[in-house]
């Protein structure tokens, strides 16, 4: 028997109507995305290395040479090419200078097999000390010093019997093994500035060979037989491709003549060889962005952790990061901003020194997890650089991001608030009073327990609406209850909750809230169990916080509103702040989301002006939503647009067609 499936037939109006809106929604789609520029707020991380040097040999094939370039930080497990081989590969950290291919002349020198000792006397030559594999070695280094290091055939293939060990390459026609390296480098500590002086102490340099042609790397040495890597802001990592021993020089430069004799001190650094990993590494990109600031703390939040699934609760999850923050006017850590090890000794603020609390969360784009960090202990209008760090999970040393910036509030009447129960969305600085509301658990749960009074109201009409029911009574083929629901609570949480900035700013987009003379403190108080209750008669207004008795109302007079809500001006009684207005697109969502029944629409004219805002493309916060990061990726909210505009045209698509 068969079976046929009856469509409705289109007349030739709608069937045109329908093809042209398919094709604009598709072609939306490809001009939107083929703009996005690079995503930011991910997890993913760029390989170390920044400079490569190739000595190809000149009888191996190009494209082996190729491949291995390709290979992730050197390495490539299991890998035993046969037939001809290329000389060792270097890679280091940017700027670095390499000697002239094997090929243009320079002879190369024997193979070395073991250092004869832990530390031996060169012959008119620095000591040469014994790096051991995956042990950190710390020293100082004097003024205008050389220190000589080597890592020996010993250590490089200590496990190469063993059937973990990686990365070990064979060439079988010369029966020699090569094993890549990886040498990381941080100075901890470098020489003082005098009082007379506003210039910064000369870096450090590395000089790497891999032939004993030359043992002594260094400013002397024959340049086609040694890489040359410049320890930038602190930090240095060179990976080497080797057969025998692997010399690495830590030069100092001589800063005892000229406009360098305005330094006194030493430098201190820390040098490790592994086989198998790196121990300090430095990432170009940010993964930290800018929630909101008061005076005094700031709210940072990192990228998405995307390992973790929907059923993961976060309170279980280790956050794996750290931060380091120091005020951006103070110079001390010029030259140590790349360096794990000068960021732990020399940052002014770290979670090492509880200057902060750390925790996770879902908050923000894609409810994904993120590492939340809340900066205390901070000065009033004043510019840090902040730091996310990753420590390493068993050793010390650890991988630095590159700094954000961010600057206090200097009013002190906006204090950021975050984690909360109802309005869990909410994470920006509110108005405050610091003499009602000491603390910020405590701010946090007055505007929070105001935001969810009013959504019991929204939840019994909503309760009223058919939700459940056939097709052809919904009130929206489009939008639920649900939808509703979500589009209430967020416009509900942005509208009462008002985003706090300085009363001093100029910018254009804040609306002015002050009370003025009669702004004589607060008229009612939060109480522990929720309850907002009047003050009573003749308890002093800056008592007000610690009583927690009911009483008669007092006779006073009627409040006048200054701030978007008149309950903020009686129980929290801020002074004189301006808000980011919360953004014209939620109410237009839930507008669009929620039954005509319940009468929700959208000012228009100056009076939409006065109460919202508009949102910027440049990633500055113009207008008050939930989730919101200052300079958050372009590339999301790009993809933000494109959804945007491919549901607001299929929409529209639906609309025609039917």
């Amino acid at each position: 028997m068969a079976f046929k499936i009856s469509c409705p037939r289109l007349t030739p109006l709608q069937s045109r109507v329908a093809a042209s809106s398919f094709a604009t929604v598709v072609l939306i789609t490809i001009l939107v995305l083929w703009t996005l520029p690079p995503s930011a707020y991910s997890q993913s991380l760029p390989d170390l290395g920044g400079h490569h040097i190739h000595h190809v040999h000149s009888s191996s094939p190009h494209h082996l040479a190729d491949n291995m370039d390709d290979r992730p930080g050197g390495l490539n497990e299991g890998l035993v090419p046969v037939g001809n081989f290329y000389n060792p590969v270097m890679q280091s950290t940017e700027d670095s200078k390499s000697w002239a291919d094997a090929d243009s002349g320079a002879e190369e020198g024997p193979r070395h097999d073991l250092l004869p000792g832990l530390v031996e006397k060169r012959q008119n030559g620095p000591f040469l000390n014994s790096l051991v594999r995956d042990t950190r070695r710390n020293l100082n280094i004097e003024i205008g010093e050389v220190q000589l290091w080597g890592f020996d055939t010993e250590q490089l293939f200590a496990d190469a019997g063993k059937g973990d060990a990686g990365n070990v390459v064979v060439d079988v026609s010369k029966n020699v093994r090569v094993r890549s390296v990886y040498f990381n480098f941080n100075t901890c500590w470098q020489p003082t500035p005098s009082n007379t002086t506003t210039s910064f102490p000369p870096r450090l340099t590395l000089y790497a060979s891999n032939t004993t042609a030359n043992k002594d790397p260094g400013p002397s040495a024959d340049p086609r037989q040694q890489i040359v890597v410049p320890v930038i802001e602190g930090f240095a990592n060179v990976t080497v491709n080797a057969s025998s021993t692997v010399y690495i020089s830590v030069v100092a430069p001589n800063i005892t003549a000229g406009s360098n004799a305005n330094f006194s001190g030493f430098y201190n650094y820390d040098i490790i060889a592994s086989t198998a990993q790196s121990y300090y590494g430095w990432y170009k990109q940010q993964n930290l962005y800018l929630i909101d600031s008061d005076s005094s703390n700031a709210l940072l939040i990192s990228g998405n952790e995307t390992s973790y699934d929907n059923s993961v609760n976060v309170s279980t999850i280790v956050p794996p990061y750290t931060f380091f923050a120091h005020p951006a006017n103070d110079t001390s850590l010029t030259g140590l901003r790349r360096s794990w090890c000068g960021l732990s000794s020399r940052a002014l603020l770290s979670a090492a020194n509880l200057n902060g609390d750390i925790s996770m969360t879902r908050r923000g784009l894609g409810s994904k997890v993120k590492e939340q960090i809340y900066l205390k202990g901070l000065q009033p209008n004043m510019t840090y650089n902040v730091w996310l760090a990753k420590p390493n999970n068993e050793t010390d040393g650890g991988f630095v991001y590159s700094a954000v910036n961010l600057t206090t509030k200097s009013d002190g009447n906006c204090r950021v608030i975050y984690d909360l129960e109802f309005c869990s969305e909410v994470a920006y600085a509110v108005p405050t009073n610091d003499t009602v509301f000491a603390d910020m658990p405590r701010l946090a749960r007055f505007y929070d327990t105001y935001a969810s009074s009013w959504y019991a109201n929204f939840s019994y009409s909503l309760q009223q609406v058919q939700c459940n029911t056939t097709a052809d009574r919904e009130y929206s083929h489009l939008r639920s209850c649900a939808d509703c629901d979500a589009a209430y609570k967020t416009w509900l949480c942005a509208t009462t909750i008002p985003r706090c900035a300085d009363y001093s700013s100029n910018a254009t987009f804040l609306a002015v809230r002050e009370r003025g003379a009669e702004n004589k403190g607060p008229r009612k108080i939060f109480l522990d169990d929720g309850r907002i209750i009047d003050i009573p008669t003749g308890v002093n207004n800056s008592d007000a916080s610690s009583s927690s008795s009911a009483a008669a109302p007092a006779q006073t007079s009627g409040v006048k509103a200054a701030s978007r809500n008149v309950l903020i001006d009686e129980v929290v009684s801020p002074g004189p702040y301006k808000e980011i207005k919360p953004c014209m697109d939620l109410c237009w969502s839930l507008v669009q989301s929620c039954p005509a029944s319940l009468g929700f629409s959208c000012p228009s004219g100056s009076r939409g002006e006065q109460s919202y805002g508009w949102r910027s493309d440049d990633g500055d916060i113009t207008c008050s939503y939930l989730g919101a990061a200052y300079f958050l990726s372009g590339a999301e909210r790009a993809m933000a647009r494109v959804w945007l505009a491919v549901l607001v045209a299929a929409a529209a698509m639906v609309g025609m067609v039917l």
